[in-house]
This record gives structure tokens, sequence and C-alpha cells, in this order.
């Protein structure tokens, strides 16, 4: 006599249905991310407005090779955390850009994204800034 005993859940369904369940959440999670991710730049043209920050020093720096833009501006402040500034900076000019921003309240354009980020809602992200101009 043989000791063999047919399984009773031949290919073991639950598994496999268990499996499926578990990628499509993560597919999901990808999907929303992704999404987000793609449309961070339209995201961070909403709303811009002008928000007063008491700036204390502007250091240029070259952004690394994921970057948009590869020259920017980091702009340090005591109440906006630092932000970024890259709109029209370049090799040639991110020196001048940087020394033409001295210690003092200065209006910064930001967008709805950029405000909360200037909250410290996510701090290892720094808001971006589109103008800048001395606060009246």
């Amino acid at each position: 006599m043989s000791d063999f005993q047919p399984d009773d859940q031949p290919g073991r369904p639950g598994v496999t249905r268990r499996s499926k369940i578990i990628a499509t959440v993560i597919l999901g999670v990808c999907v929303v991310v992704g999404a987000v991710a793609l449309s961070f730049p339209w995201l961070d043209s909403l709303d811009q407005r002008w928000t007063t920050c008491e700036v204390i020093e502007a250091t240029p720096f070259q952004g690394d090779n994921t970057s948009m833009q590869p020259w920017k501006v980091q702009i340090r402040t005591t109440d906006c955390q630092d932000v970024i500034y890259s709109e029209g900076v370049t090799e040639d000019n991110v020196e001048q850009i940087a020394r033409s921003i001295k210690p003092g309240a200065y209006e910064l354009k930001m967008s709805w994204v950029s405000r909360r980020l200037a909250d410290g809602w996510w701090p290892t992200i720094a808001p971006s800034v589109q103008e800048f101009r001395w606060a009246e």
C-alpha cells in the first residue's frame, strides 16, 4: 500500500488570490505616487502668492545630475525654511544673483505647495520661489 494522499487544494487558490490583491494594492500605490510626482511641476504653479520671509543669506550652488535646473540660489530664511530660487539662473549669473540678495525682509512669490513646504509640512523638500523682492 502507498502512503500517498492527494492534496485537497490543488494550486492553493487562496494564496493566489491573496497575492493578486497584494500586487494590485502595490501597483495602485505606485500609480498614485507616480501621478503625483509627474504632476508636481503643475501643482507647484497653482495659486502663486507673495509671502514675506526674513532672509539671512543667499548661497549659489550647482544642482546634481537629476536637477531640472543645474544652477540655483539657496535662500536661507528664519521663518520660511531654506527656499530655492532657480528662475533664469545660469552658470554666468548665479554668483551675481546670490550677492544681490542681502539680509532683510523679502517678499517671495511661492505656490500653494511651496507655501505648505515652507510651513514645514515636508521638511526634506525645499520650497521653490518664482520671484523675490524687498518687502515694503
